[in-house]
């Protein structure tokens, strides 16, 4: 069966490839995609965009998608968590903080059971209790890694979608040519 779901999956990679080149495929059934030119290469607004290629999977596939649309992957994860299955939210510009601050900050990527811990010892549950608290007190709990997860708390992530080389999706392509 897991055959199967990777097929689908690949396919639906396919037809969001159509929408934006720059997709990222994270775990079978996952993906990041950046739709910043949408608007103004496709004449549509990321929500449109997404709603339409979720309706074409469901039709063709009769899969349901959930969607998370952000200004980046933390906080479109996220989103999309909230919306299985098979809705998409839309979480606007400058909303970020506001929208992850109730959230328990175990849901941010990089907070595993030990860091989780650590933060419950601190009183630091949510991601806003995470977001307002002195860095220098964070750093005493968590180290290094504490502003990169407070950044994150705080709704900025400025990691890019990175797509993968087509050679490392399972699809290839070619193309052949009469000679001249």
């Amino acid at each position: 069966q897991f055959e199967l779901y990777e097929r689908f999956f690949q396919q639906i990679l396919g037809l969001c490839e159509e929408a934006t080149p720059l997709v990222e495929p994270v775990v079978v059934g996952a993906a990041y995609l950046d739709l910043t030119g949408t608007r103004k290469a496709l004449h549509q607004d990321p929500e449109s965009v997404v709603a339409a290629l979720r309706r074409t999977v469901k039709d063709w596939l009769r899969v349901s998608l959930s969607a998370g649309i952000a200004t980046n992957k933390t906080v479109a994860r996220i989103a999309a968590r909230l919306r299985k299955p098979g809705a998409q939210l839309v979480v606007r510009p400058g909303g970020e903080a506001e929208f992850l601050a109730p959230l328990p900050a175990s849901w941010l990527a990089g907070v595993g059971a030990q860091t989780q811990s650590l933060l419950e010892v601190a009183g630091l549950c949510t991601m806003g209790d995470l977001a307002r608290a002195p860095l220098d007190a964070l750093e005493l709990v968590l180290g290094r890694g504490a502003l990169p997860l407070q950044r994150r708390a705080q709704g900025v992530d400025e990691d890019p979608v990175r797509p993968k080389p087509a050679e490392h999706r399972g699809r290839k392509e070619t193309a052949e040519f009469p000679e001249i």
